[in-house]
């Protein structure tokens, strides 16, 4: 409105950060690192505009990496991103190394054959034969876990004997570095998507967060997935195929939310959540 006003009467006056004289150059840098891309323009040189672009501008090299090899007391996490009709059912596996605070996502396996492929009842078949057949396996939360019906995805995936529960409904956390906040009620975004994708990028730039050069699908959607202004309710969405992403993004934010076991505890079953009272009353068994 004052941008475009022609009347006179309003007045607009843009400031940039660098008019503060209050920042040394080191402030400076750290603060312009943690705004994401869309918004820099806006928030460093006070010009006011719509958010386009790339949600991960970094380049892939980057932030490939070849080889991970977790030591045993690593954290691990499972995370799903379920497809249905034309999408397909992605299931993410990250690690996180406390010695060097660092991040990796280091498995991508992609179900998009046919819709037995993509179900709940083959993707419990998968996961207990593999290695990670224990590891706590995150849904997101319209995967039906605390739904009252029996026959949701998340349960059919706990019925079958997957290490997943009500518990591992995917939750941002609620400490992280960047403290992002919904402004319409000051108040911490429980599942906002914009956390985790703002979160992952400073992680990207700092070198905290890898991902590991065989997950094609996850490199293939960071080339389309793009910031997209909706002009009917002015906000700033990403569009483009997430499945991947979304997976990653479950996976990555829940190893900050303490939700992983140890790498040495990845196929020992006795350790599953699964079989805790709560549980099995949940399910009723």
């Amino acid at each position: 409105m004052f941008d475009n006003d022609e009347s006179g009467v309003l007045y607009l006056q843009t400031a940039s950060v660098y008019d503060n004289p209050t920042f040394t150059p080191e402030q400076l840098e750290k603060h312009i690192a943690a705004i994401p891309e869309y918004q820099r323009e806006m928030r460093i040189k006070g010009i006011p505009i719509f958010g386009t672009g790339a949600v991960f501008t970094i380049a892939d090299e980057l932030i490939r990496c070849e080889n991970v090899y977790p030591l045993a007391h690593w954290q691990v996490v499972a995370a799903i991103d379920w497809g249905n009709v034309k999408d397909p059912t992605v299931l993410v596996i990250a690690v996180y190394d406390p010695d060097n605070d660092k991040y990796y996502v280091i498995d991508e396996y992609y179900f998009d054959q046919s819709e037995e492929a993509r179900s709940p009842e083959n993707l419990a078949q998968f996961i207990l034969k593999s290695e990670y057949c224990a590891v706590p396996v995150i849904n997101p939360h319209d995967s039906g876990m605390s739904s009252s019906a029996n026959d949701t995805k998340g349960k059919i995936l706990q019925r079958m004997g997957v290490n997943t529960s009500p518990a591992l409904i995917f939750r941002n956390p609620t400490d992280s570095q960047l403290q992002i906040t919904k402004f319409n009620n000051n108040n911490k975004s429980v599942r906002q998507i914009d956390t985790g994708l703002e979160e992952m990028r400073l992680m990207f730039n700092q070198g905290q967060l890898k991902i590991k050069e065989s997950c094609y699908h996850w490199f293939k959607e960071k080339r389309s997935y793009y910031w997209k202004h909706n002009p009917v309710t002015n906000e700033v969405k990403p569009s483009g195929a997430d499945h991947t992403i979304d997976a990653s993004r479950y996976a990555v934010m829940s190893l900050i939310n303490n939700k992983g076991c140890n790498w040495s505890d990845r196929s020992n079953m006795a350790s599953c959540q699964f079989r805790s009272f709560d549980t099995v009353q949940f399910n009723n068994f």
